[in-house]
């Protein structure tokens, strides 16, 4: 994989716009999951980080972290992902479980991957209206380990962009993750006429 290039401050603007935008998305379609929950977001970032950096960002060496993500299908390549602390996915998937009811979603992982699947629809839909470029979530996977572990699923190789926002809503908090390849990240920049 080639390295992640640099970008221009108007290159990284325009991502963390992106990023906003993405990620409000993902929030609103998690909201309409747990009955309409509000969600705030933290400024985005969007930064070229290293899995170590990325560990350091998700809370350090050995922090206990649960994650869903999924492959990213078309144009762009890479990986999106939602990643949450013990406490909070556990907050997270006894809501989702006791939102559907009726035995639908019967497992907390089950739980987790339909609504990461839904998130990552309404994300990706607004990247497409954003950028007219189409992308398809895979089916998502949920993981548990360490922030070193899930921060190498992230970022298997020597380092990429990432494309971060922190959602929140009380008690519930975590991370959403846009992890585009190099070629993806050019098509992106491509599409904002930044490229």
């Amino acid at each position: 994989m080639p390295a992640a290039p640099e970008l221009s401050e108007a290159q990284a603007d325009a991502f963390r716009e992106l990023t906003n935008v993405a990620a409000g998305h993902a929030a609103r379609a998690l909201s309409e999951l747990l009955g309409g929950e509000k969600f705030g977001l933290w400024p985005p970032l969007a930064r070229r980080l290293t899995a170590s950096q990325l560990t350091a960002l998700l809370g350090g060496r050995g922090a206990a972290l649960s994650s869903v993500s999924a492959e990213l299908r078309g144009a762009l390549g890479g990986s999106l992902a939602l990643v949450f602390s013990e406490p909070h996915v556990q907050a997270l998937t006894t809501r989702l479980v006791g939102a559907v009811g009726e035995g639908r979603l019967a497992t907390p992982e089950a739980a987790l991957r339909d609504a990461a699947n839904l998130v990552f629809s309404a994300a990706l839909g607004a990247v497409e209206a954003l950028c007219g470029i189409r992308v398809l979530p895979s089916v998502p996977l949920v993981g548990e380990g360490p922030a070193e572990m899930i921060a190498r699923m992230c970022i298997p190789g020597e380092g990429g962009w990432v494309l971060e926002a922190e959602l929140y809503a009380s008690p519930l908090s975590g991370r959403f993750l846009l992890l585009p390849e190099s070629a993806g990240l050019a098509r992106l920049l491509g599409a904002l006429n930044l490229g």
